[in-house]
């Protein structure tokens, strides 16, 4: 095996405070149904208080994530997706089969909210208020983003129509109760039409998205994409072993065909990821151990780091969240296990001498009740 170049992580500085977590700080789930059609469709949002995440409870009711609310209904879309601003989680677009159109559903436009409320003693009331301004077209299962109080919807494919980038990505002003149509990634086109996942990051208020045919960076300040270098040289250089090369090259081969002026190259890492004091924290399947750090100089990745040791294997389905003060936690769902899922909970700081740390590593196993299996489809703390 070629060397890899992989520093040690661990800062020489001291290990921060560990943060307490108020009694009211849960770490909120969004399942989806994963059989496709199903009628009434089925969503969910589940808890779990973040202060037994931490070591402060091990009774079988903190193990468990608790209802939040339900929803099953025969007018709801398949495969929408969600997003949170502030006490907002929003649930945006979807596709509707019936008889005559199960092979092309129609796409849905609507966009549902759910809005958590503090009450005077501490408490939590969470109230469903209904839908809001529909976008201008459907999106299938978009991921959902909020920058500088902006929610920014982009479709996966299957998209109404491929050939025109601007029915994908939409951006909404909760200000104005309006969305507005924006251009779509460089990368999307009838060519990577069944490239169906996005990975992304929001770095300086661009938003960074990756499919296997490419990269490119969304400046939320301009409203227009260029090519993301965040990878530039990496998929050659000797961060990878050349056991990793060959899996890359393997996997994603494809992508040297669609790189040009406003394209980079595709992100290794899957689903989200999260920007931290220069590092990008991530998960990468095709990496031993695959839970890892890339510090970013100068916009590209120059190093790689471990952060969570081979005995952390999140499944490829899985998100990270950002707890505040340093903590974060990544949830992970095993299809195997339907109403299983495994939250790892860590702190990560950056020292004086430029070196990462990673400590107070907890493992959670949560169980939950589903009617049947589900994915979990987004993740956020509040």
């Amino acid at each position: 095996m070629s060397t890899v170049q992989e520093d040690d992580m661990l800062s020489s500085q001291p290990i921060p405070k560990r943060q307490k977590f108020e009694p009211d700080k849960h770490l909120f789930v969004c399942f989806m149904a994963s059989v496709t059609p199903l009628n009434p469709m089925w969503y969910a949002v589940k808890s779990v208080s973040l202060s037994s995440l931490s070591g402060g409870s091990s009774s079988e009711h903190d193990n468990r994530l608790q209802d939040v609310v339900e929803w099953s209904d025969t007018t709801l879309p398949d495969a929408m997706g969600f997003g949170r601003a502030g006490d907002i989680l929003y649930g945006v677009g979807g596709v509707i089969y019936d008889e005559e159109s199960f092979d092309y559903p129609d796409q849905n436009s609507m966009v549902r909210e759910l809005r958590f409320t503090h009450l005077p003693l501490g408490g939590r009331s969470y109230l469903h208020s209904g839908t809001r301004s529909s976008m201008k077209w459907g999106k299938f299962l978009p991921f959902v983003v909020e920058i500088d109080g902006l929610i920014y919807a982009l479709s996966r494919p299957p998209i109404s129509d491929y050939g025109l980038l601007d029915t994908a990505f939409e951006v909404y002003d909760p200000s104005k109760n309006e969305w507005t149509g924006l251009d779509g990634p460089p990368f999307l086109s009838p060519r990577t039409f069944s490239a169906f996942y996005y990975s992304y990051v929001v770095i300086d208020k661009k938003l960074c998205v990756s499919n296997p045919a490419g990269s490119c960076a969304f400046d939320t300040e301009n409203w227009t994409w260029e090519a993301c270098d965040l990878f530039a040289d990496f998929y050659d250089s000797d961060i990878l072993s050349s056991e990793e090369k060959y899996s890359f090259m393997e996997n994603q081969e494809d992508y040297k065909h669609y790189l040009g002026g406003d394209i980079g190259p595709p992100f290794p890492f899957v689903e989200d990821a999260i920007f931290y004091e220069d590092f990008l924290l991530c998960n990468v399947p095709d990496f031993s151990p695959p839970v890892v750090a890339f510090e970013i100089v100068r916009g590209k990745v120059a190093r790689r780091l471990t952060l969570l040791d081979n005995s952390i294997q999140p499944r490829a389905s899985s998100h990270f969240v950002d707890l505040g003060g340093g903590d974060f936690c990544l949830v992970s769902k095993a299809d195997e296990c339907p109403e299983e899922m495994t939250v790892v909970k860590f702190k990560v700081w950056k020292g004086e001498d430029g070196g990462l740390g990673c400590a107070d590593v907890m493992e959670s196993t949560l169980k939950f009740s589903a009617p049947g299996r589900c994915w979990t489809v987004y993740v956020f703390a509040l």
